[in-house]
């Protein structure tokens, strides 16, 4: 997954790179020259048949869409790692709130209902849901 993260980031690093490199007519080659720059959308915007000044747009609305999708899908590759500890976190702001004013009513999730112990310690704590063991947060 981190290998593709890192071409993820390399591929925006390097287009956005090159884009404003080139735009701003920087560099010692002709590739990051304006006329290049230039050429280059007028070719995209002849394929795509759109106006090449909504080239550069469409590739941002597309690199936006493909971050979505690759961030979504690390999110659910690492849910393992980030829930129980979201989960203490949790926890550890809503029980001091329901402790203070009474509430007994009951949490959506069992695991969310407020616990003494939990509220008087200073550091907080992790529940692995895999093993059902309780551990001090890192």
């Amino acid at each position: 997954m981190r290998k593709i993260l890192y071409l993820w980031a390399i591929t925006i690093f390097i287009f956005w790179g090159w884009h404003f490199a080139s735009l701003y007519n920087t560099g010692p080659s002709f590739v990051f020259s304006y006329k290049f720059h230039q050429h280059i959308y007028q070719v995209y915007g002849d394929i795509l048949r759109m106006p090449p000044a909504d080239v550069p747009l469409a590739i941002a609305w597309l690199f936006f869409v493909d971050t979505l999708i690759v961030l979504g899908i690390a999110a659910l590759r690492w849910y393992k790692h980030w829930l129980p500890q979201t989960w203490a976190w949790l926890r550890n702001k809503v029980a001091p709130v329901r402790e203070e004013e009474g509430d007994s009513t009951p949490a959506i999730y069992g695991d969310l209902q407020p616990q003494a112990s939990r509220i008087s310690t200073a550091t907080p704590e992790v529940k692995d849901f895999a093993t059902g063991q309780v551990h001090p947060a890192e």
